[in-house]
């Protein structure tokens, strides 16, 4: 395999020698400029291209089973869909990834309980799972894009509405929608909900319009490219749908890439073709 990546000058590398107690996570992040040009390996038993979380753990698993690695990323930072952001607040603002959706059989959700940077979800007397307390859990504000606030009760109802579609689709006969576009599907289900619902219109198409961005960016691919087709390969994780990270999943993504040797990963290195 040849690969041709673009000559451009990356960021040096940082690596901060702190103890495990730090409020400063080990990173491999690109953090200071350098006139120096770090040169790429001659050649490698693999090559990784992009640096986002599947690339790390790719690269984890390769490096302990003896392989040289090379991971190649376009941008200057490295995270890929994670990007976390100190606005100086109690919580960073996410860039990308909000949420661990489900947590049993989530590994990356099981790692960052053990790493202690997420509080683990329990199960209460009724066997359900419970959100964390405290610090771990947050209010959500949802406004117009006037800037009206829209009541907590009608957005919970309209999204519901949303996602109830999906499962009737899903409780169907699948031959009968084959090929079909997801946002089709989906407009006439919430058509009938905001005919019958009472609420104000315009609010509830909003919501419908919020619902359609977070399925586009969960599933990596804009909604009106889908088919029905996909609705009945997503498998959902058991345990809550959205479980808040509060300490932003850039560091997440740090814990792990942290132990990836200095020299493996090279920022500002877009591939233009392999062969």
């Amino acid at each position: 395999m040849r690969l041709k990546p673009s000559l451009l000058s990356p960021l040096f590398y940082l690596a901060l020698q702190l103890p495990a107690a730090s409020p400063l996570v080990q990173s491999f992040r690109p953090v200071l400029p350098s006139p120096l040009e770090m040169s790429l390996p001659s050649e490698s038993d693999v090559v990784i291209v992009g640096c986002g979380i599947a690339a790390v753990a790719a690269c984890k698993k390769l490096l302990a089973s003896g392989k040289n690695v090379c991971v190649l990323e376009a941008q200057d930072r490295v995270g890929g869909r994670m990007k976390s952001l100190d606005v100086g607040e109690e919580r960073p603002l996410e860039m990308g990834a909000q949420w661990f959706h489900g947590v049993e059989g989530h590994p990356l959700y099981q790692h960052s309980v053990a790493a202690g940077l997420v509080q683990e979800v329990t199960k209460g007397a009724d066997g359900e799972y419970e959100e964390p307390e405290g610090p771990f859990t947050g209010e959500t504000v949802i406004r117009t894009t006037g800037g009206r606030e829209l009541s907590a009760e009608v957005f919970a109802e309209a999204a519901g509405a949303f996602g109830a579609t999906e499962e009737r689709v899903k409780a169907g006969d699948a031959s009968q929608l084959q090929g079909r576009a997801v946002l089709d599907v989906y407009k006439e289900g919430f058509r009938k909900y905001v005919e019958g619902s009472g609420h104000d219109a315009n609010d509830l198409w909003m919501v419908f319009d919020w619902c359609t961005r977070k399925v586009s960016a969960i599933d990596g691919a804009e909604i009106e490219d889908q088919s029905v087709d996909q609705l009945f390969e997503y498998k959902d994780l058991v345990g809550p749908p959205t479980v808040a990270n509060p300490v932003g999943f850039t560091k997440v993504f740090d814990s792990i890439a942290e132990a990836i040797p200095y020299g493996v990963i090279h920022t500002s290195k877009p591939v233009d073709s392999i062969a």
